[in-house]
């Protein structure tokens, strides 16, 4: 652990404080809606961004966290140096993990911790970061103890506050909304069958993400008749695309199939080219509509909380998976 956690921080920061807000914010919206204490930090493990309810949980002041190696205070916190290095490992391997551990807060308060921590990129930038979210489950029968820290659990659903609904009327009416003049394009299908029946959550932010994607694939058609399909259902394993027009590439969504739903717009335009393409992921699209109106639905997303899988390949078109959850019937009634 030693060789991934420096004993003072940087110089200096290539990700200034604002875009660490940024960053979490759009990440982990769900917690720092919920009060819970979010972290952003280095490779190094110096914290760039946290907020009052880290203070709160800890009892650590924002000015003996931020800009300081995690060292500074998981070694007041009493932590084992085993747990510390089984995070790291995770980290360091490009995989989450979600921990429970006993915690001694800066204010002499000794309490149980469910940690959770992520490895992130932010935009441009290639350098690995962390984003941990804490909270206290003192007293919860989670099935979690003291005696289980350094074990990774299962980590809860990053939708827990989302409202749950049914997925095939609410993309039916997005479609229906967002269709094209017949006029400019050589197909517009909709299908709706493989989510019939399906509960998904959070159902907030899809209407206005589709209405994005489905005006993007609508200034598509400048260039041309193109097909576009809308389709909506159950992510199915070992498999990341659901075009129902040109196979897409692997891209890597199949882990979230056994809990995972998604909705899909695919259009035949000619595709986005990589300056293209990293802009829009940036945020920085140029004055092109149809980059623009991508840009809007990666940022609506972003906002939700979601993962919104962006694909433009030669002679595959482009295609943006948004990805939900799946919900329990029982989840619809309470």
């Amino acid at each position: 652990m030693r060789e991934s956690i420096s004993s003072t921080p940087p110089a200096s920061s290539s990700c200034p404080a604002s875009a660490a807000e940024r960053l979490a914010r759009r990440a982990r919206g769900d917690a720092i809606g919920r009060g819970e204490a979010v972290l952003v930090g280095t490779v190094d493990g110096v914290v760039e961004w946290t907020d009052g309810a880290w203070t709160r949980l800890t009892g650590f002041p924002l000015d003996e966290t931020l800009d300081k190696p995690i060292t500074h205070f998981l070694d007041r916190a009493g932590l084992e140096r085993e747990l510390v290095e089984f995070v790291a490992h995770n980290f360091l391997e490009g995989r989450s993990c979600t921990v429970a551990l006993p915690f001694d807060t800066f204010d002499g308060r000794h309490i149980d911790v469910q940690l959770e921590v992520d490895r992130w990129r932010y935009g441009e930038d290639d350098t690995p970061r962390f984003i941990a979210v804490a909270r206290d489950v003192t007293g919860e029968a989670d099935g979690t103890n003291t005696a289980e820290r350094g074990k990774a659990i299962e980590p809860p659903s990053r939708h827990t506050g989302g409202a749950t609904a049914l997925l095939e009327p609410i993309v039916l009416a997005a479609a229906d909304e967002g269709r094209p003049d017949p006029s400019t394009v050589r197909a517009f299908d909709v299908h709706l069958a493989p989510a019939a029946g399906l509960l998904a959550t959070p159902t907030e932010p899809i209407p206005e993400i589709l209405g994005a994607l489905l005006q993007a694939s609508r200034a598509a058609t400048d260039a041309g008749p193109t097909f576009i399909s809308v389709v909506a259902g159950a992510l199915e394993a070992g498999r990341s695309h659901h075009s129902l027009v040109h196979p897409i590439p692997s891209r890597g969504v199949a882990a979230r199939a056994r809990d995972g739903c998604y909705v899909e717009v695919h259009d035949t335009a000619p595709h986005l080219d990589a300056q293209a393409l990293a802009a829009i992921r940036v945020g920085a699209p140029g004055p092109n509509a149809r980059e623009r109106a991508i840009a809007r639905a990666l940022s609506l997303a972003e906002d939700a909380g979601l993962d919104l899988d962006l694909d433009s390949t030669p002679g595959c078109g482009t295609q943006a998976l948004l990805v939900l959850d799946r919900a329990a019937p029982e989840a619809a009634r309470r």
